[in-house]
Parts: C-alpha cells; structure tokens; sequence
C-alpha cells in the first residue's frame, strides 16, 4: 500500500540527518549561549526561505518530489546558516563538517537512485559511509578507538 511514498522517502532520508543536527546540536548551543532571539531570527529566516523553495518546487516540479528535494535543500542551508554563527561565536570553523555532509548526501542520492535493491543499497550505502567517514576523520577514528582499547583493559 506505501509502495508509492517510497520514492518521496528516499528524497527526504537525508534531511533526517540535518534535522537532527540542527535540533541536538545547534539549538541547544544556542540555548546555552542564551543566544536564542539570534536562533528564532535564523529559524524564521529559513522558514520564508522555505516558502519561497517549496513555491518554486511546486511551479517546476509539481509532485511531492519536488517539495521533498526543496526540504532538504531548506534544511541544509539552515545547517549552514545555524553553523554559521555558531562558528563565529567559537571562532571555529568547521566547513570540514560541512563538505563530510554534503558529500554524504549526494553519495546516498547516487547510490540510492542506482541500485534498485533497497536491501543492496542500504548496506552500500553504509559501507560508503564507513569509507568517507574514515577519510574525513581519520584521526578522531583512532583516537576514539584507542580510548575504548584503554577502557576495556581497565
């Protein structure tokens, strides 16, 4: 019977990542910093953003698609802008995590829209991950895992 909200799944997939970065992460560091105004300002920025994306998904598109692809194209750009200010609150930066992100969603859009098996483009999907997460953050990998190496001996 869902068989048909599958396609518009696929496309809104990734934009669970970026939500979930931008509810635990980045509001809640804008909460401690007691910087929430800043964080409603950017929220209701993304949200007329949005209004205007979706409308043009709508005109070009016409199908849920369409609105699907502008959802996440909406939330990555709050990701971008709520990191933004975040970075310069820190004087971090930290377009690293951005290019890990964005390279993450297109190579889920690729694999996805490739292989027709869910279950083959899953455990791809998750073996890619594995790949690029281990040549962006290398170093933070084996540090992890040398920490966990030392727990267990204690």
């Amino acid at each position: 019977n869902y068989l048909g909200s599958l396609p518009i799944f696929r496309a809104l997939f990734p934009g669970i990542t970026i939500n979930l970065i931008i509810s635990l992460l980045m509001i809640n560091h804008y909460k401690a910093l007691k910087k929430q105004n800043l964080c409603f300002g950017i929220t209701v920025m993304v949200l007329v953003l949005s209004f205007g994306l979706n409308c043009g998904a709508y005109f070009l598109f016409g199908s849920p698609i369409g609105f699907s692809a502008a959802s996440v194209l909406t939330m990555f750009i709050w990701y971008l802008l709520s990191g933004y200010f975040i970075d310069r609150i820190y004087r971090t930066n930290t377009r690293i995590h951005h290019v890990f992100l964005l390279t993450n969603i297109v190579i889920y859009y690729l694999v996805s829209n490739l292989i027709k098996n869910y279950y083959a483009g899953f455990v791809l999907n998750l073996i890619l991950l594995l790949v690029i997460s281990m040549m962006f953050y290398k170093k933070e990998i084996i540090y992890l895992l040398n920490k966990l190496r030392e727990r267990k001996k204690i």
